[in-house]
């Protein structure tokens, strides 16, 4: 400790991946360090007004939900179930919650009950899913109770075990020709009246499943409330895409769109009858964004219940911008820890006034994206380099903006590699490298014209790709926008590029292209 205050070395600024974080940190430490964004809107969320949290990627999504699991958990009163999407649900799962939207056999035999011309999802098995979700935690945390003892619950209770093994959190069982295997045992006692409903077959120790699922859900909705403190909080993460194949990442669309929805259901019915029960999920925006949703209304669902997650403010002083405070929220929590009480101008304490004739602030700002997983990212960097200093400094961010440079594109890439493969991405790469700025659409496309003589794999781009859709993606991507009286980018809430203006490689990423600078006008 150098004049009361931590070397870089012991600066503790979190993880890219919160969940991470929360595991390295406790969930104490991971409370006191979260930054509470005004956009957050914290108490709508607690008080069940909202249950959707949405942003691009890396704005702290998943840092908001385990804020609220923490929070939640804090109370004993609370059963909170957190589920995470793209790590508990393996390919048999989303398989099987493909055959339950698509097969035709279950339309046709249950025709009476379910409109065929409807166009197949898989809400109700999500509703189910959570359902089972909310049934087995009481069954299993016995000091919970919320809902009464009664006939409807009961028959409810044997409902999901005969299809849900005491150890399984599997969303759907395998359904053949629109039945599914159920356990005997656990229907014994069943009333004749419901095995009738769902289609029971005894000798063949199978259900209907279109039928199943309609009961399990009237029944929910039917439930009568027990007089209790408790709450139950499902929290559910990471409802993103699928990113290893275009056909992995439409399915994805689909099953995370019927999620969405079967939240929005399950919580109306739960609020329609006072039941303690609350569904919370983030969303990456491109969920929301994407065309396979405009069949359902699901932008309603999101506007009405979402909250949109952005750290970027147009106008006012960098001074003041939630990503900086946050920062200092950390270097506090980080201070306190070690016994540091903390006073004056924290940010003055661990960061230069300036870097390269800039605000360090604004410097911090402007290379990122305006996303806490940037930064987060950037400062470990500069912490690595740090050695035994006790202060950063403009050298050690020039020493670690290489790196930083392309661990950033290496994420872009990772998303931009839908829809471009290997030898797509080495194009782009070949076509951005040592590129001078600002550019116009006539030097890109005499550029690749001249490196398509060259290079095998930007011949065969040219071939594939037509440049201006190539333009409006890296836009998207955050890669590239446009120069100017005013920049215009995708993360600083511009919609849309200008393809006959100057165009630009965001500040982060030229250190990994080598970006030259030209004597046009920026």
């Amino acid at each position: 400790m150098i004049n009361n205050k931590l070397p870089l070395k012991d600066l503790y600024f979190g993880k890219t991946d919160a969940y991470n974080e929360l595991l390295e940190s406790g969930p104490e430490q991971f409370e006191r360090a979260f930054w509470k964004n005004d956009t957050y809107c914290i108490d709508d969320f607690l008080h069940g007004l909202k249950y959707y949290i949405y942003g691009e990627k890396g704005t702290g999504k998943t840092a908001f939900l385990k804020y609220l699991e923490c929070t939640l958990s804090s109370n004993p009163q609370n059963l909170v179930i957190p589920i995470r999407y793209k790590s508990e649900f393996d390919p048999e799962d989303r398989k099987s919650l493909q055959r339950a939207a698509t097969s035709n056999n279950i339309q046709e035999e249950v025709a009476d009950i379910v409109d065929a011309t409807e166009p197949k999802d898989c809400i109700a098995s999500w509703q189910v899913y959570l359902i089972s979700r909310i049934i087995k935690g009481l069954f299993f945390r016995g000091e919970y109770h919320v809902f009464a003892n009664s006939k409807d619950y009961e028959t409810l209770c044997k409902l999901i075990k005969s299809i849900y093994s005491d150890n399984s959190n599997r969303i759907i069982p395998q359904i053949s020709k629109g039945r599914v295997n159920v356990n005997l045992s656990a229907l014994h006692g069943l009333s004749a009246d419901v095995e009738l409903e769902i289609g029971f077959e005894k000798s063949r120790k199978c259900v209907n499943y279109q039928r199943l699922t309609k009961k399990i859900i009237d029944l929910f909705s039917a439930l009568e409330l027990e007089l209790s403190p408790n709450n139950i909080w499902i929290l559910f993460d990471e409802l993103e895409l699928s990113v290893q194949s275009k056909k992995l990442y439409k399915r994805d669309i689909q099953l995370v769109r019927d999620l969405i929805l079967a939240i929005e259901r399950l919580n109306g019915i739960c609020r329609n009858h006072g039941y303690p029960v609350h569904t919370i999920a983030s969303i990456r925006s491109e969920v929301i964004s994407s065309v396979y949703t405009s069949g359902f209304e699901i932008n309603k669902a999101i506007e009405d219940f979402g909250k949109e997650i952005s750290w970027y403010i147009r106008g006012g002083s960098y001074e003041n911008s939630p990503i900086i405070l946050m920062i200092e929220q950390k270097l506090k929590v980080c201070e306190e820890s070690k016994g540091i009480k903390t006073d004056g101008d924290i940010w003055l304490k661990y960061f230069p006034q300036t870097i390269n004739k800039m605000s360090s602030k604004d410097y911090i700002l402007r290379y990122t994206w305006h996303r806490p997983r940037d930064v987060i990212r950037m400062l470990n960097i500069a912490k690595e380099n740090a050695g035994e200093a006790s202060s950063f400094s403009q050298e050690i961010f020039d020493a670690s903006m290489r790196i930083y440079s392309q661990k950033s594109w290496n994420e872009i890439a990772e998303e931009l590699s839908l829809i471009y493969d290997t030898n797509d991405l080495q194009a782009i790469k070949k076509l951005l490298t040592n590129i001078s700025v600002p550019f116009t659409l006539n030097d890109l496309s005499s550029r690749l014209q001249k490196l398509g003589q060259i290079y095998d794999c930007v011949e065969r781009f040219n071939q594939r790709h037509k440049l201006i859709n190539v333009l409006e993606q890296l836009f998207n991507s955050g890669v590239i926008g446009n120069s100017g009286q005013r920049m215009r980018f995708k993360f600083l809430k511009d919609d849309d590029l200008d393809p006959l203006g100057n165009m630009i490689i965001h500040v982060p990423l030229r250190n990994y292209f080598a970006v030259q600078s030209a004597n046009r006008s920026k």
